[in-house]
């Protein structure tokens, strides 16, 4: 997945579409650590951007995530097929569990 930051540094990835219509924004109340709250602002102005903008892109983040497949993700693709070529089966870690838990 591709990230791109349009003018209002909103993050727009490779699977929206172009012309897709916004949303109306919702109002979302944050409780937490003081010192989360003025990281995230050090990081907003930093970053020329308001600690809204940085919600929203999380949020958009976590929603175009949620849309993939779980072999899409590296960690998945680095385990793919790394016991292809074992000896065991499911029989045999049945057994395994049935001799760890007596």
């Amino acid at each position: 997945m591709k990230f791109k930051f349009n003018k209002q540094n909103k993050v727009k990835t490779s699977t929206q579409e172009k012309n897709a219509p916004e949303k109306k924004p919702v109002n979302v109340f944050v409780r937490t650590e003081k010192e989360l709250i003025d990281s995230a602002r050090e990081y907003a102005r930093e970053n020329n951007c308001s600690i809204s903008q940085l919600v929203g892109n999380y949020f958009r983040v976590i929603h175009e995530r949620k849309k993939l497949p779980l072999l899409q993700y590296p960690s998945s693709k680095l385990l793919k097929g790394l016991l292809k070529d074992t000896r065991h089966n499911r029989a045999d870690y049945l057994k395994y569990l049935q001799e760890k838990y007596q």
